[in-house]
């Protein structure tokens, strides 16, 4: 009995506990169908976002930061203004006090700040493609010096523009998403920091 039963199954396909070759190949190949899509649709999504998702995005934090950097310095101002408003000869003491503790701030932490911020994106688009150059110009360390080193200038009463320092925020900021994509090149650097730049350039009087 037990060899007729195996014969009749040879028979009928090759099936197994009633289970046919084709059941199992078709099972197989379900779990592979999706697993092909899934890495299909991730791949899709990474492109897109890469392509638009993470510029977007850096330009809404450009323009998050401009805003943010318009109202910190006109609050800096007010409040230097504030000092001085009854007492004028305090000017004498705070402008100096506070220009060397920006000076000491630049040149002991934030290398690369200094200046108005629209040379170095101007350095950084025509120099020969160099990472050391990048970090020493952009960067998060670079844009908490350029807010922070500034304010400290609003708050001693020195003259100081936004447009400058907003251009280079913005080019840091895009400079920084660079590390996200998987392929840099130097095209791609310099669209990032043109882009940053023109952020931050259309953000400042927001």
């Amino acid at each position: 009995m037990p060899n007729e039963s195996r014969g009749s199954a040879d028979q009928g396909g090759g099936a197994v506990d009633g289970v046919t070759p084709a059941a199992v190949e078709a099972r197989t190949a379900q779990p592979l169908r999706e697993r092909v899509w899934t890495r299909m649709a991730g791949l899709r999504f990474r492109r897109l976002f890469l392509q638009f998702g993470l510029p977007w995005g850096a330009a809404l934090v450009v323009g998050l930061l401009a805003v943010l950097y318009a109202r910190w310095s006109t609050d800096a101002y007010d409040v230097f203004l504030g000092w001085i408003a009854r007492r004028p000869w305090l000017a004498f003491g705070i402008t100096p006090a506070f220009t060397m503790l920006a000076v000491f701030a630049t040149r002991r932490w934030f290398s690369g700040s200094e200046g108005s911020g629209i040379p170095q994106v101007i350095a950084a688009l025509h120099a020969q493609r160099d990472e050391t150059l990048l970090q020493r110009l952009f960067g998060l360390r670079v844009i908490a010096g350029k807010i922070g080193v500034s304010l400290l200038g609003f708050l001693g009463g020195l003259t100081i523009g936004r447009e400058g320092p907003t251009v280079h925020i913005g080019a840091a900021v895009m400079a920084e998403t660079r590390r996200l994509y998987p392929h840099g090149s130097p095209r791609l650097e310099r669209q990032l920091l043109l882009a940053g730049a023109a952020a931050g350039l259309a953000a400042k009087d927001i």
